[in-house]
C-alpha cells in the first residue's frame, strides 16, 4: 500500500508539473520528449507517453496525459511497472497568482502497476527517486506543504505483486479509489473497492473499503479512524465486515489495528493487533476474542448443512481467546481459552506457515461428551458404506502437520467413560498416531495407540491396547446396556486393518484379544442349570425315570474363580481359539466362532464336574462328577444366554459314564480276587520269585475263567 500511495504521489506531481510548465500558445505534443526525458532523469526509468497530451486553460489549467508508460528496472523483464490508459489533472489559476496550489481531482483510469521483489530481496521500484541535486545549502519548505488536492479517482486499475523469493503471488484488479478533498494534516474520506486474487488459480474475494485518512505533512504517518472493510465472494458465499481504527508508521514500519471487530453472521471477533518492522522483518502481537456464538447457526446461514449429531443441543455455544505475538510465518498462540458447549479447554499452540504448516500445541480441559457428537444411529449406519465420504477426512491428514498433548479430566465416547484422559497426537505427512493414556478407566488403567497413515495406498490403521484391573461388569454395562461378564481382570487388544469406509475397514481386519478375569461370573448363563437338566435327561436315559431338570433363575450366571480367553481376528469372524474356566466345582474349555456381520455364534464347550461337594449346585450334580460334558450352541448372539438352546452330545456322556462304571466294577472285582491276603508259593531254591503286578495278576486270573 505504501508504495501504491507512492507511484500515485509521483503521477499527482507529474501532472502538476506539466500543467505549469507547458506554454499554453503551443501543441503541448510537441514537448513529448522533454517530459520524457525529466521522467527519465527522475526516475532512473524508461518513459514513454503513446497517446496525446491534452490542455485546458481557464479558469483551470488542465493537462491530460495517454497512454502513459513507465519502465522496469534492469532485470525485471520488458513489461512496464507502471502504465496508465488516461491521466489528467487540473490547477485553478488565480490561486497560483496568490502562491497557493490548489489542484482539482486527480484522474486516473486504467492504471497498472506491476511490483515484483527479486529473490535476492532486490525490488523493482527501488531507486525510483534518482538522483538527488546538490544541496545549496538552503532550507527548502516541505514539497507538499503548500498541496491542496480535491480529491483522487481511480478507475479499473490493477496491481500485481510478486515475490521470486517465496514464488507467491497477487493480483488487485478491478480497483476504483476516490477521495474527498486532500490537504496535508487534515483527513479525508476514501472509498475504493477491488477483487483480490492468489495467482494463479488461487482463491479470490471481493472486497469495499471505507474511511476517514489522514497524513502527517511528511506524508510518513497515515490514520484511518475509523476504517470499515466488507469482503465478499467468498468461498461458500461466506461475506465479512471488518471495522477498527488503523495507524501506520511508514518510517518505523509499524502498523496499530485498534479496536478491531470482524463478523460475519453471528460470528463476531474483537481485538487488536499491532505490527512492527513490518518494511523488513515484520513482528505480530496482539489479542482476539471471538464473541460467544452457535457453529450450527452459522454454518447455515453460510449456506451449509449443519451435521446430524445425536444430541439436537449440541454446537450450540462456542467462544474462544488468545493472545498472538511471532510472525507472518512463525506465530504463537498463547492463554487459548476455548468454549464448546460444556467443555473448556485452555492451552497454548505455535504454528509455522511454510509449504505444509505445522502446529504444536499443549491444551486442558475438563469433560466432554463425545457421544453427543457423534452421527445418530441411522446416520452412522447409512454412512458406514460410504467409501467416498470417508476419503474426504484422510484428506485433512495431509493439510497439516501436528504435535502436541491433550489432556482431559474426563471423557465419554461410544458409551464409555474416562478419567484422567492423557492424549498424545503425532501427525506427519498423512500418518496420524495418538498415544492414548487413561488413569482411571472402570476401577483400572488404560494404555492404547491409534495410528491412521493415509500415505499407504490404501491407507492402513494399527489399533494396540493395554487395560489391566478393570471391572467387566461396570464397563459392559455401560457399552451395552447390560452386563454379561463381572470379575476384575485384563484385557489386551491388537487390530490391523486396512482401506478406505467402515465395510472395507472391517472386511480387512485382522488382530488378536487376550483377557484374564478373576472371582467373577458369567451373567444371563446358568452352567450348573444347564447340567442339572442333563443330568436329568440321562437319568431318563439310563432308566432311571423321567427326572426333572431344576428350574431357572431369576437372575441366572455362572460363576467363576479364573477366566481366560484368545480370540483371532479375520474379517467378519472371531475365531475363539482357546477358552478356560475354572470354578470350585468344575472346568470348562471352550473354542468357537463369531460372524460378526451375520451376528451368528457357532461355540463347543467341555465342561467337568471336579468337586460336586462345593460350588454353585454341585451337590445335585455328583453322578456327572468327572464325566466330560460336550455342549454345544449355534444360533443367534443374542440368544446365547437361553440354555435351553444349547445341545448336550448325550452319547458321548453315556459312553463316558459305562467307561466310568467298567473302572469301578473292574476295581472292585480286582480287589475281591487279587486281594493282599492270597499268600505266595514258597521260593524255589537259587532266589526269590519276582513278585507279580496288579496287572499280571489280573492276566492270571483271566486266563484261568476263560481256560486260556
Amino acid at each position: 500500500m505504501k508504495t501504491f500511495f507512492k507511484i500515485l504521489l509521483y503521477l499527482v506531481l507529474l501532472l502538476v508539473v506539466v500543467a505549469l510548465a507547458l506554454p499554453l500558445v503551443v501543441d503541448p505534443n510537441d514537448f513529448k520528449g522533454q517530459i520524457t526525458e525529466q521522467v527519465e532523469k527522475r526516475t532512473g526509468r524508461s518513459f514513454v507517453i503513446g497517446g496525446d497530451i491534452k490542455l485546458s486553460v481557464f479558469p483551470w489549467l488542465g493537462v491530460e496525459l495517454n497512454q502513459a508508460r513507465l519502465g522496469n528496472a534492469p532485470g525485471f523483464g520488458d513489461e512496464p511497472m507502471v502504465q496508465v490508459e488516461q491521466a489528467g489533472v487540473r490547477v485553478k489559476l488565480i490561486p497560483l497568482l496568490q502562491k497557493k496550489l490548489e489542484v482539482d481531482t486527480v484522474v486516473l483510469y486504467g492504471l497498472q502497476a506491476n511490483l515484483v521483489k527479486a529473490k535476492e530481496g532486490r525490488a523493482n521500484w527501488d531507486g525510483m527517486d534518482g538522483k538527488e541535486p546538490a544541496s545549496d545549502g538552503k532550507k527548502k519548505a516541505p514539497p507538499l506543504a503548500a498541496l491542496l488536492i480535491g480529491g483522487v479517482d481511480v478507475r479499473d486499475a490493477k496491481v500485481s505483486w510478486e515475490d521470486r523469493s517465496t514464488g507467491k503471488s497477487l493480483l488487485l484488479e478491478d480497483l476504483n479509489i476516490t477521495t474527498s478533498k486532500l490537504v496535508i494534516g487534515q483527513p479525508f474520506d476514501i472509498s475504493a473497492d477491488a477483487k483480490l486474487r492468489q495467482m494463479p488459480k488461487g482463491p479470490s474475494l471481493t472486497f469495499a473499503l471505507n474511511g476517514k485518512v489522514a497524513f502527517d505533512a511528511d506524508g510518513k504517518k497515515i490514520s484511518i479512524v475509523p476504517i470499515e472493510v466488507v469482503l465478499a465472494e467468498l468461498e461458500g458465499n461466506k461475506s465479512f465486515a471488518l471495522q477498527g481504527v488503523v495507524d501506520l508508521d511508514l518510517e518505523q514500519g509499524a502498523l496499530d489495528l485498534k479496536d478491531f471487530t470482524a463478523s460475519s453472521g453471528d460470528l463476531r471477533l474483537k481485538g487488536g493487533l499491532r505490527v512492527t518492522n513490518f518494511n523488513q522483518a515484520p513482528n505480530l502481537a496482539g489479542s482476539f476474542n471471538l464473541e460467544p456464538f452457535s457453529p450450527r447457526k452459522l454454518m447455515q446461514g453460510w449456506g451449509m448443512t449443519a451435521p446430524q449429531t445425536a444430541d439436537a443441543a449440541v454446537l450450540e455455544r462456542c467462544s474462544m481467546s488468545f493472545t498472538l505475538g511471532g510472525t507472518p510465518d512463525r506465530f504463537s498462540l498463547d492463554q487459548i481459552k476455548l468454549q464448546l458447549d460444556d467443555t473448556n479447554v485452555n492451552g497454548n499452540a505455535k504454528v509455522v506457515l511454510a509449504s505444509r504448516a505445522t502446529v504444536n500445541f499443549l491444551l486442558k480441559g475438563d469433560s466432554i461428551d463425545l457421544d453427543r457428537y457423534m452421527s445418530p444411529p441411522q446416520e452412522a449406519s447409512a454412512a458406514s458404506d460410504g467409501g467416498a465420504n470417508a476419503a474426504a477426512p484422510l484428506a485433512l491428514l495431509f493439510a497439516a502437520d501436528m504435535k502436541g498433548d491433550l489432556s482431559l479430566e474426563s471423557m465419554k465416547v461410544n458409551k464409555l467413560k474416562a478419567n484422567k484422559v492423557a492424549l498424545k497426537i503425532d501427525q506427519f505427512n498423512g500418518r496420524l498416531q495418538i498415544d492414548q493414556g487413561v488413569g482411571a478407566f472402570y476401577q483400572g488403567t488404560y494404555r492404547g495407540m491409534a495410528v491412521v497413515d493415509a500415505s499407504k495406498k490404501p491407507p492402513s490403521l494399527r489399533y494396540t491396547a493395554s487395560m489391566t484391573g478393570l471391572q467387566a461388569g461396570e464397563l459392559l454395562k455401560d457399552m451395552q446396556g447390560d452386563s454379561r461378564l463381572e470379575g476384575r481382570g485384563d484385557i489386551s487388544v491388537e487390530i490391523n486393518s486396512q482401506g478406505v469406509g467402515m465395510m472395507a475397514i472391517r472386511k480387512a481386519m485382522t488382530g488378536q484379544v487376550d483377557l484374564q478375569f478373576r472371582d467373577g461370573s458369567i451373567k444371563g448363563f446358568n452352567l450348573a442349570q444347564i447340567l442339572r437338566d442333563a443330568k436329568a435327561k440321562f437319568g431318563a436315559l439310563h432308566g432311571g425315570g423321567a427326572a426333572e431338570g431344576t428350574s431357572g433363575e431369576a437372575a441366572p450366571k455362572t460363576d467363576f474363580s479364573e477366566l481366560t480367553a484368545k480370540a483371532l481376528i479375520k474379517g467378519f469372524v472371531i475365531d475363539n481359539t482357546s477358552l478356560a474356566m475354572k470354578s470350585p466345582y468344575l472346568r470348562v474349555n471352550g473354542q468357537g466362532t463369531l460372524d460378526t456381520e451375520k451376528e451368528l455364534l457357532d461355540y463347543n464347550l467341555r465342561t467337568v464336574i471336579v468337586n460336586s461337594d462345593t460350588g454353585q449346585g454341585g451337590k445335585d450334580l455328583g453322578e456327572l462328577e468327572n464325566i466330560p460334558l460336550p455342549m454345544k450352541y449355534q444360533g443367534p448372539l443374542g440368544e446365547v444366554g437361553d440354555w435351553r438352546k444349547w445341545r448336550i452330545d448325550f452319547e458321548d456322556v453315556l459312553k463316558a459314564k459305562v467307561e466310568q462304571k467298567a473302572k469301578e466294577e473292574i476295581g472292585k472285582f480286582l480287589e475281591k480276587n487279587l486281594g493282599a491276603g492270597q499268600q505266595q508259593s514258597a521260593p524255589a531254591e537259587g532266589g526269590a520269585p519276582k513278585p507279580q503286578s496288579t496287572e499280571e495278576k489280573a492276566m492270571d486270573l483271566l486266563r484261568q475263567k476263560i481256560r486260556f
